[in-house]
């Protein structure tokens, strides 16, 4: 009829279990249909962990179950009846037969795991395939319920004066605690914990409940004997910190040697540990072990822990030590370090690293921060600013008592910066000294006839002044010493005090009667006294140079004076003819005649250095290589045509040559040059002016025929070698040279 065959129930499980084997199917009736050739579904079975059932009640582990709760973790082991099947599985509710999907091959039980809190719920879905056969039916587990388990308690003891305080921690938020301190092991109804308890026993059990989580398991603390606390010695050189920052710890210059000792260093297995980062999250896991005392020398801040352990006896407390260590800065250098100044100078700063600052007092105090009479001198790019000493200074004012007292300034100066100690102190001592007044030489610069006196004087008060008059400096340190005093001096004269208003002597150098200095014979520093003038009588110009000295008071500056002296000329005889160069003064002079010396007028201001006398003029040579003269002009024997000259005036026409010497004729004149070319002019008529005719010419004139030198002949080219000339002479008529090769030539 091609329906099924209505089977009963049981022959109907046997006949399938023999076609399950021989790989057919079966359908039966009644809505049950038997089908040959089908592959057993999966079946789970839960491993592992007492089960319990939704109530909460234990039962029974068996091969199906709907529900079941397991603590953290559960393993379910799958398999099919069909033999030689494979099993596919997925844990998030996706269809296992999806090959794309997220299912797993079963090889080993399947292990579920929950760490959180609460309950997570999970079911698998499991097919059972063969190659070449339609896949099993869809396998679903029933629901594993994962619930977390609470955290250990962590009991904690803290050892004090009063005794041992237990605190007790779950780390599982909302946990409650439960303990028992008498040794047995606690429950839900023990004591709960709320603060921290005092030990009055050895041994304490405590865990930890929380709803729809498994209990923690039990925590024990067992109370031991503690390892004394260690102490820590630090030795090195204790120091104050860097000016620009506050350290609370000790601080130590360069390094310290560490040193722990500990009361419980025989106990068995003992240990002592420390860690010099006590700020550093992991110290606890960087600590080292103290074997024996070291030292530590890198710069730094440092928070040292140390304690100790040993075998069955509880660790030590932590001991704590902060100290840092610092290395110091270099000292300043000063410059200059040492010396004597007049009036102002700079001091300069200078250190070795470039972020340093210095710190300077000027009073000998001692520099810091603090110091408000300090210096703070930040640093810059390429030194520091010069501090001004001035003894002028309001600072320096009240130091100083009369003007000549020396200022002593002593200069400290420190180098500070943040993370290193303060340097040293550098010194420098700087006296600096008034200046004295320069002296004052009368009379004023410039010429005078024959002699010329000088005296000196200066407006400090006992100030010694020295002089010198051969072109040297004056001496600053010890003058000379006086020259020796005539025994005919009276003793009052010798011991008579200086005065304290404006002088030129010093109270250490006695006054000498005023007996005038030649300046011609002295050479070198010489000490000028009151009322002994120094007379001057050489000729020429004399230079004379000053400079005022006091005790505790710095060498004035150098007062220079140009004086000169020039030589003047007296005449006396017969002044007729205006030959004595007398001026207006000749007549005066009864019958025209000087029966006496008389200055000869208008040489004023000229060196004179030689005369020559003509048969009525007269010729004067200065040490400028000018000539002058006076007299008869007649026949141009003066070199111009002004007439007869009662004083000395200039020859003309005879700019830039300078004249060696002169020869006076009757009627005529003649010069030499320095550069022995000779000049005549005046009267020629019996050729004595050398110029190859008998003509006479009022002004100089050159001779040409004994110029020095080379002379060349236009016409033959023939070179011939000119007379060098060294003297000249004349006579009423005629004139005469001497050559350099002792030649004569009239």
């Amino acid at each position: 009829s091609g329906e099924s065959p209505k089977l009963p129930a049981e022959l109907e499980r046997m006949l399938a279990a023999k076609l399950i084997r021989h790989g057919s199917h079966l359908h039966a009736g009644q809505g049950r249909r038997l089908s040959l050739g089908a592959i057993a579904q999966p079946s789970f079975h839960p491993l592992g962990n007492t089960l319990i059932d939704a109530d909460g009640a234990l039962i029974r582990r068996k091969a199906y179950q709907e529900f079941s709760v397991h603590t953290r973790e559960a393993k379910v082991s799958m398999m099919s009846k069909t033999k030689g099947a494979e099993i596919w599985y997925t844990l998030d509710g996706s269809d296992p037969r999806d090959e794309g999907g997220s299912r797993r091959r079963f090889r080993k039980p399947v292990a579920m795991c929950f760490d959180g809190d609460g309950t997570h719920d999970i079911a698998l879905r499991a097919v059972a395939v063969i190659e070449g056969l339609p896949p099993s039916r869809v396998a679903l587990s029933p629901v594993f319920r994962l619930q977390g388990q609470v955290a250990p308690v962590t009991l904690r003891e803290h050892r004090g004066d009063s005794g041992v305080m237990l605190s007790m921690e779950c780390p599982t938020p909302g946990a409650r605690i439960y303990y028992e301190d008498s040794g047995g092991f606690p429950n839900v109804t023990s004591r709960v914990y709320e603060e921290p308890i005092r030990l009055t026993t050895l041994i304490v059990r405590a865990f930890a409940v929380k709803k729809s989580q498994t209990d923690s398991v039990f925590s024990k603390f067992e109370l031991l004997l503690q390892v004394a606390l260690p102490k820590a010695t630090f030795a090195g050189e204790q120091v104050l910190s860097s000016s620009l920052e506050e350290v609370p710890q000790a601080v130590f210059l360069d390094a310290i040697d560490l040193r722990i000792d500990c009361e419980s260093e025989d106990a068995k297995g003992f240990k002592a540990l420390y860690s010099l980062s006590r700020d550093d999250p992991e110290w606890s896991i960087k600590n080292r072990r103290y074997t024996a005392p070291f030292k530590v020398t890198e710069p730094g801040v440092y928070h040292a822990g140390f304690w100790a352990v040993a075998y069955g006896m509880a660790d030590s407390p932590m001991g704590e030590g902060d100290f840092t260590i610092q290395n110091r800065c270099l000292p300043p250098s000063l410059s200059p370090a040492n010396g004597v100044f007049t009036r102002s100078m700079e001091v300069h700063a200078a250190t070795e690293q470039p972020e340093e600052e210095v710190i300077l007092t000027l009073d000998g105090s001692q520099p810091s921060i603090d110091n408000p009479k300090a210096h703070r001198l930040p640093p810059t790019i390429a030194a520091f600013t010069p501090v001004l000493l001035d003894r002028f200074a309001l600072e320096f004012a009240q130091r100083v008592g009369e003007v000549a007292d020396p200022l002593e300034v002593t200069v400290k100066a420190i180098s500070v910066r943040r993370g290193l100690v303060d340097s040293l102190v550098s010194t420098s001592s700087i006296t600096l000294l008034d200046l004295v007044i320069p002296p004052a030489i009368s009379p004023a610069p410039g010429p005078y006839s024959e002699l010329v006196e000088v005296t000196f004087s200066c407006e400090t008060p006992d100030a010694t002044i020295v002089f010198t008059t051969d072109g040297s400096e004056p001496s600053s340190a010890t003058p000379a010493p006086p020259p020796p005093i005539s025994r005919t001096q009276s003793s009052a004269t010798e011991t008579s005090a200086p005065s304290r208003t404006s002088s030129s002597f010093s109270a250490c150098v006695p006054p000498v009667p005023p007996v005038p200095l030649e300046a011609a014979s002295l050479f070198g520093t010489h000490v000028a006294y009151p009322d002994m003038p120094l007379r001057i009588t050489s000729v020429g110009a004399t230079r004379v140079k000053a400079r005022a000295l006091r005790g505790g008071m710095a060498a004035s500056n150098v007062t220079t004076s140009e004086l000169s002296v020039f030589a003047q000329a007296v005449a006396w005889g017969c002044a007729k003819h205006c030959q004595l160069g007398a001026g207006e003064g000749q007549h005066a002079l009864e019958d025209r005649v000087a029966l006496a010396p008389m200055r000869v007028a208008g040489l004023e201001g000229h060196d004179l250095v030689s005369i020559y006398s003509g048969f009525r003029h007269t010729a004067f040579v200065t040490s400028k290589g000018k000539v002058l003269l006076s007299g008869v002009s007649l026949h141009g024997r003066l070199g111009h045509d002004q007439g007869d000259l009662l004083i000395p005036h200039s020859v003309k026409n005879l700019e830039g040559v300078r004249i060696h010497s002169v020869a006076a004729g009757q009627r005529h004149t003649v010069l030499l040059a320095v550069s022995g070319c000779v000049y005549t002019f005046g009267d020629g008529s019996q050729g004595q002016l050398g110029h190859g005719d008998n003509i006479g010419c009022s002004l100089p004139r050159l001779v040409a025929t004994i110029r020095p030198g080379k002379h060349v002949e236009a016409m033959t080219g023939k070179v011939s070698h000119m007379m060098q000339v060294k003297a000249v002479a004349a006579g009423g008529y005629h004139s005469l040279v001497i050559s350099t090769d002792d030649g004569l030539m009239t």
